[in-house]
């Protein structure tokens, strides 16, 4: 968290709209009221603890959300079991 702090004191104007409020906390929202309607939407792969978190990244910026590629299939378990061990 201090990283973040200091890197927001020497570069803010790197930091989208809402972006540092959203990574700082201090955005906060009702998804847990329709938390089924946002699990849908989310990736198979995502911890049922995280999906909170990644709810409100996904409705707060949803251009930094887009951009991870989070519902790409490497990202899947199964993904890993086709990579050859060295």
């Amino acid at each position: 968290m201090f990283a973040l702090h200091m890197v927001h004191g020497m570069f803010p104007d790197r930091f989208q709209e809402k972006e540092w409020d959203l990574f700082s906390g201090l955005i906060v929202s009702d998804i847990k009221t329709d938390g089924h309607k946002h699990e849908r939407d989310l990736p198979q792969w995502l911890d049922q603890d995280r999906t909170t978190a990644v709810s409100l990244l996904k409705s707060t910026l949803p251009q930094v959300y887009q951009s991870l590629c989070l519902t790409v299939s490497f990202y899947t378990p199964t993904a890993y079991a086709t990579l050859p061990m060295l």
